[in-house]
């Protein structure tokens, strides 16, 4: 995990933004400082890069590259911000769109041309905040990987941070999901999923949106009817183990035990995974506790890597842990004071991560998305199929079902996609949940990660297998074959089986990789996850505290900034990079964990100009 930071102020050291995003990448820090920007870049250090060539990455013409992410599939002695230096002055960052796989967030100057482009990949699977503010008759840039130092410089232009009204209705209309441009604060945006901006840098900026989803020609959500199992074994399996490879690099699979990420470790087994998971503290908590039966999630992960032969670490998460206010405290800091799911959620994975740093992983990589890609929820089913929707065609809490290329057009959230949409309203209404979804998902952990300078990975959002597995036609995505085994119990049971696992079979999965699922994971008719099994699905609950949980991230975020702008900011930027409370009670010192190739700069009041 590296961090991507700039700014057109001069009033500002670019230095300031790096030492706060210092942890995520430990391995070096660089700058560049140009007429017409500063650009700074902290490094976490996967990719092969033997003659150790720095970022910011300058091309002979003289054009900057301040990247963050990988490129996969490229040679292993390839230096990947290199190639990818090149192919944007090549062939233009719209070649970007078409016949890459990989994963970015990054700043592009163009020297000659006076224009600054950010972009993020087609799923958002690195992070990119941005802000434009008019100082003293004059737009000012400023960008990075996380929110704080751009929090940190409106708190020094005496700009109150405040909440976006917007960005807050928006996070708790879609159950933590953040979908658009906005985030809950004031003055601060997002770059989107596959977002292109082109910024001229004159007194008065002069801006020009576009996204990678518009620049390949040969994709579009029509489905292919000719598609094949063969091929998307084939497609799925190098997806795989191209986000897997990071040769002599340490890494782990978070494993749940479900079809995603058994999947993963099943395939991946080759690329030196390990696993590892948690579990919640097997206890009934009240008379009735009919959600107990989920927590056998964890004896599958168990079976999987014995037939893998995969090390498996596991860590269990007791009740009391749920309400513990230095972990819940923690837990914000990690998200860098960006509200997003629940405490039932962000929990377990930041549990998760947390172990898997303790083990000196660098990489941490998750299923994520499989399931707005294929189907895998139960209520996928009644979306598209259940008769009682079909007379609520107009209702607007179910058109993003019913998308076709004419509604989507009249949908802000959605336009922008339109050109995409085909005669398959199910593979139109999953391609959007996806891109809606897959930004929340990886700035969880992204961020999680990050804090703990690992980086995070994601197969499923392997561009190649994307674009292949969302043109295979919807209705087979929800196909429940005819099972003989239920068959036998009665017909009745059978179509009671049948309907109960409509939405969340997934037999492209299930169906088609025997050779890679024990029985009894191929078996397994319930849906679980990492959450908290008893009221994970409580949805009134959770909206709640996710209500509350932005509250207490803007409180937070502006104690920190206190910190740094009214005490010793020196220590209050240090502990921010250095500490790690959590990691100590699973007997492991973050100073061990993360080896700083040089000392946080001092910080001192001329890094922030008045």
């Amino acid at each position: 995990m590296c961090s991507i930071e700039g700014t057109t102020d001069d009033h500002i050291a670019i230095e300031y933004y790096c030492n706060l995003n210092k942890f995520r990448g430990p391995d070096s820090t660089n700058t560049y400082i140009g007429r017409e920007i500063q650009l700074g870049h902290n490094l976490l250090k996967i990719s092969p890069n033997q003659e150790d060539i720095p970022q910011p990455f300058v091309t002979d013409k003289g054009n900057v590259l301040c990247y963050n992410g990988e490129i996969y599939g490229l040679d292993e002695l390839t230096f990947d911000t290199e190639w990818l230096a090149k192919k944007i002055e090549q062939e233009g960052i719209e070649s970007l769109g078409a016949g890459v796989n990989g994963m970015w967030a990054f700043a592009w100057y163009d020297i000659e041309k006076k224009e600054l482009t950010l972009c993020r990949d087609h799923f958002g699977q690195k992070p990119l905040y941005y802000m434009i503010e008019r100082v003293k008759d004059k737009d000012q840039l400023y960008f990075s990987s996380t929110v704080i130092p751009l929090a940190s410089t409106l708190a020094n232009l005496d700009v109150p941070i405040d909440f976006h009204d917007k960005g807050v209705a928006t996070l708790r209309r879609n159950n933590g999901f953040n979908i658009g441009d906005e985030t809950v604060y004031k003055n601060i945006k997002r770059v989107m999923p596959g977002e292109i901006i082109k910024i001229t840098l004159n007194n008065k900026f002069t801006i020009k949106k576009d996204n990678l989803w518009n620049h390949d020609n040969n994709f579009n959500l029509f489905p292919n009817y000719m598609w094949n199992v063969e091929e998307f074994e084939h497609i799925t399996k190098k997806a795989i183990r191209e986000v897997c490879s990071a040769p002599e690099i340490k890494k782990t699979v978070s494993l749940s035990g479900g079809l995603d990420s058994s999947l993963i470790a099943s395939v991946g087994r080759d690329t030196g995974l390990s696993a590892c998971s948690v579990s919640w503290e097997n206890l009934n908590i009240g008379k009735k506790d009919p959600e107990r039966h989920l927590l056998t999630q964890l004896e599958l992960a168990k079976e999987t890597c014995r037939m893998t032969k995969t090390d498996l670490s596991v860590t269990q998460i007791n009740h009391k842990q749920r309400v513990d206010p230095d972990l819940l405290k923690e837990i914000q800091k990690s998200m860098g004071y960006l509200p997003s799911w629940d405490h039932q959620r962000l929990m377990p994975r930041f549990i998760n991560i947390s172990q898997a740093a303790s083990k000196h992983n660098k990489i941490y990589i998750t299923g994520d998305c499989a399931d707005e890609i294929l189907t895998g929820y139960n209520g996928d089913y009644n979306n598209w199929c259940d008769p009682k929707n079909h007379d609520k065609h107009f209702n607007p809490e179910i058109v993003d079902f019913y998308l076709t290329k004419e509604v989507a057009k009249d949908l802000n959230h959605n336009n922008q996609y339109s050109h995409l949409m085909s005669v398959d309203l199910i593979n139109n209404g999953l391609f959007v949940k996806l891109l809606g979804h897959c930004d929340g998902f990886c700035t969880v952990i992204d961020s999680m990660c990050g804090y703990y300078g690992m980086e995070s990975r994601t197969p499923f959002l392997h561009q190649e297998f994307v674009k292949y597995a969302m043109r295979i036609p919807g209705q087979e995505k929800l196909r429940v074959p005819y099972l003989k085994n239920k068959r036998k119990e009665g017909y009745k049971t059978m179509r009671d089986h049948q309907y109960f696992m409509l939405g969340h079979y997934k037999g492209l999965f299930r169906d088609n990789f025997d050779g890679h699922y024990i029985d009894n994971v191929r078996n397994f008719d319930r849906k679980v996850g990492l959450s908290n099994p008893w009221n994970s699905r409580d949805h009134e609950k959770n909206d709640a505290i996710i209500k509350e949980l932005i509250s207490e991230n803007m409180e937070s975020l502006k104690t920190f900034l206190k910190r740094i702008h009214t005490e010793n900011n020196y220590d209050a930027s240090q502990e921010h990079v250095e500490q790690r409370a959590y990691l100590r009670t699973l007997g492991v010192d973050f100073k061990d964990v993360v080896k700083y190739n040089e000392f946080l700069h001092s910080i001192t009041d001329g890094d922030l100009d008045d």
